[in-house]
């Protein structure tokens, strides 16, 4: 499932935003990751997101990140690191439907 790329696009994401404990993070992703089930499928378009737009998504969750943790709501609470590790998914799995819906909409406007 390329679980060690996706780890380091989100340590990546948190170095750029600022955030330096990022170890409490990256495990939190670690565990969710073990406990979500790609099909082949997903796992094919995750590696299309991690050759083809690896920069665009870091950008965009350290972005969502600076965000999140900018004016003066910097504290790494339980929930706060939760929250972020789900963002993270959440990003992950829309980028997985964009692609999806892509190749379709692709496949039926060729037909």
């Amino acid at each position: 499932m390329h679980k060690n790329e996706l780890i380091g696009i989100f340590e990546s994401a948190l170095e750029s935003s600022g955030i330096t404990e990022k170890s409490i993070f990256i495990e939190k992703l670690d565990r969710k990751l073990e406990g979500k089930k790609y099909d082949i499928q997903d796992c094919s378009l995750i590696e299309i997101i991690i050759n083809e737009d690896r920069e665009d998504f870091e950008e965009s969750f350290s972005e969502l990140i600076k965000s999140r943790f900018s004016g003066g709501n910097n504290t790494l609470s339980e929930k706060s690191i939760e929250e972020t590790v789900n963002l993270f998914i959440q990003s992950l799995e829309h980028s997985i439907d964009y692609y999806y819906n892509n190749i379709i909409a692709r496949h039926f406007s060729s037909t």
